[in-house]
């Protein structure tokens, strides 16, 4: 049986029904996570498409795989779910990864997890997300970009260059076109939000999925309390992925929230309605383990973190009994053996577990 959370979540002191799935104290075991999460994405899925929104920190490698471990429990919890997968990068990802190769290099037509595999070196959690869209080829799970356009030269803003970008702009925030729209920012969010609304309906409708897992970083879940450091107040619930797929009457919503000091439950705005709260799951325990490659750093240290990052994974795959489903380039890597990997839960220090 699952359990329910005490504490305070979302302002409301033991809010009454949001379930809280914990990973076992001192262990990488993630078994019976998964066990609960079969069992609740079973209940919750009826007829309409079943979106998991998981949310980020985003270089803490468990955050980054939870992905997986929510397709995992989909496929546990029914074998003959179709499943898809969007993630929040550029919607027109597979263009810039594939616009300035060589054509005899690009073999036949890329996939984007496979030109992904091939061309993308993202900064945060690099060697996770590879063995997520690993996961994915092999199950024959398709992959779509969700987001707004990102500014080609990585400077935050939305690129309204972009057709469709703009076009959203255009029509949600007229008097924005043609200014600079950080995507980390308030209005930038809603803009983005709005977006991957439109993209997750659009893989569903496309890949005939039951259910569609799609990573979000912390405001997009149920709004934001605290964006003090970009000089702005609350990011609003009314306005974030969550509400807006709460709202929509063609799918159904699961929000996994993982509970992690920068990403607590205490950041979350009072605002949240039930009917959202209702649609919550939060997890407890996954590991604050971060690896973040510096692009400034020299190679051989980057390829140190790599195998870091790598043996983290190895060891949550043998401390789950194999049940955690880690690539071959993963399990080939080179054997490592960092202190994290023996680090447990009541160690962590700032993180809170809730009492249950």
């Amino acid at each position: 049986m699952t359990k329910t959370i005490r504490g305070v979540f979302a302002g409301v002191s033991d809010p009454e029904g949001v379930p809280l799935v914990s990973v076992s104290e001192e262990s990488h075991d993630i078994r019976p996570a998964m066990g609960e999460l079969a069992e609740l994405i079973r209940d919750r899925k009826g007829s309409k498409p079943l979106v998991i929104l998981t949310g980020e920190v985003h270089d803490v490698a468990t955050h980054v795989l939870l992905p997986q471990i929510a397709m995992q429990s989909a496929r546990a919890a029914n074998p003959d779910f179709k499943i898809a997968h969007g993630i929040e990068r550029s919607h027109n990802l597979l263009d810039l990864l594939l616009r300035d190769r060589d054509p005899r290099e690009v073999a036949g037509e890329l996939s984007l997890a496979q030109a992904y595999m091939m061309y993308e070196h993202p900064q945060g959690a690099p060697v996770t997300r590879r063995n997520v869209m690993d996961y994915c080829i092999r199950h024959g799970i398709p992959v779509q970009a969700v987001d707004t356009a990102g500014s080609p030269d990585g400077d935050g803003y939305l690129d309204q260059r972009e057709p469709s970008t703009r076009a959203l702009v255009s029509l949600h925030a007229p008097e924005l076109l043609d200014t600079e729209i950080p995507g980390g920012k308030a209005e930038g969010i809603r803009l983005r939000n709005i977006m991957a609304l439109n993209r997750i309906k659009t893989l569903i409708s496309e890949s005939g999925a039951d259910v569609c897992v799609v990573p979000y970083g912390g405001a997009h879940l149920l709004g934001w309390k605290y964006m003090a450091d970009m000089d702005e107040g609350p990011f609003p619930s009314e306005d974030s992925l969550g509400k807006l797929l709460h709202d929509d009457p063609d799918v159904d919503v699961m929000i996994l929230f993982s509970n992690h000091p920068k990403f607590g439950t205490e950041k979350i705005p009072e605002d949240v309605d039930a009917g959202l709260l209702g649609e919550t799951v939060v997890i407890d325990g996954l590991s604050p383990q971060n690896f973040w490659q510096k692009p400034e750093n020299a190679a051989e240290v980057n390829a140190d973190l790599g195998l870091k990052e790598g043996a983290f994974l190895r060891e949550m795959a043998r401390q789950s009994g194999g049940a955690l489903e880690i690539s071959d380039e993963v399990q080939h890597m080179a054997a490592y053996e960092p202190d994290v990997i023996v680090d447990s839960p009541a160690d962590w220090g700032e993180g809170r577990r809730y009492e249950t």
